[in-house]
């Protein structure tokens, strides 16, 4: 059974272009720009019956920072820099493309961590 939420009201404070809203109902996430979410639909999979409650999470975003992606043939690691005045310098991240499963780590964040000052695209 399809639902919707739809926002029916926003602070003015918080209709800007540079803030996102992020909605997530059980495993899905529906984002919008905040500034365009007055009326908007977003569209879940299934919706609370009304006989249970249920958690909705409504996260606020505002953008850092923005680093693009090029996936080339035969290149499976990439690493990623992010720079902006509220990261205080450049920061950065490593992405594998389509690792096979049986060499997937799985490391909590805290034992993983790209050196500051990386960069480029790798």
């Amino acid at each position: 059974v399809m639902g919707s939420l739809v926002i029916d009201a926003l602070d003015e404070d918080l209709c800007r272009e540079d803030f996102l809203l992020s909605v997530r109902f059980g495993q899905t996430r529906r984002q919008v720009v905040a500034s365009k979410a007055i009326g908007e639909s977003l569209h879940f999979p299934k919706l609370p019956d009304g006989k249970v409650h249920h958690t909705v999470r409504v996260d606020l975003l505002t953008h850092t920072g923005t680093a693009w992606l090029v996936l080339r043939p035969g290149a499976d690691r990439y690493e990623l820099t992010f720079s902006g005045d509220s990261l205080k310098g450049q920061k950065g991240l490593t992405v594998r493309a389509n690792p096979p499963a049986e060499k997937v780590e799985t490391r909590s964040p805290s034992k993983r961590r790209v050196k500051e000052g990386g960069g480029g695209t790798g």
